[in-house]
């Protein structure tokens, strides 16, 4: 994965919040964040931007996380960001807990202590931001 790539993260809310907050403990650089309504114009010190605004609309490539709340709205977004060039990422913030046995694909993101250890999966882990498997080998 480029690490060049601009990073945003999609949704301003309180999820949104939650995440870029681990993202910053993590020290990943977020561009800004994008909403279709955004309430606020920065987000933890992060520009909000709204997603018809110019500045989102031509940037090509970019890394991502979709930091929504619902599922399902996660769900929809995540192939318009793909499909228009953008590749997930993963957010993991730095209490995290994840064992060498374990594996797991793109556009996630583990919250404050998460824990993802052999045969165990804790209930901190917040948010699939597609449909995704973690498995746990050995």
């Amino acid at each position: 994965m480029n690490r060049n790539l601009p990073f945003v993260l999609f949704g301003a809310g309180g999820h949104g919040k939650v995440v870029l907050d681990a993202a910053l403990a993590a020290n990943r650089k977020i561009l800004f964040v994008v909403d279709d309504a955004p309430h606020e114009l920065k987000l933890l010190g992060r520009p909000v931007i709204k997603s018809d605004a110019k500045r989102w609309t031509t940037l090509k490539q970019f890394r991502f996380v979709v930091s929504v709340g619902d599922n399902l709205t996660r769900a929809r977004i995540f192939p318009q960001l793909t499909n228009r060039g953008g590749i997930p990422d993963n957010v993991i913030h730095p209490t995290s807990l994840i064992s060498r046995f374990v594996s797991f694909g793109l556009g996630m993101w583990f919250s404050v202590w998460s824990r993802l250890i052999r045969g165990q999966l804790s209930a901190t882990i917040a948010s699939l931001t597609r449909p995704a498997r973690l498995i746990m080998t050995a």
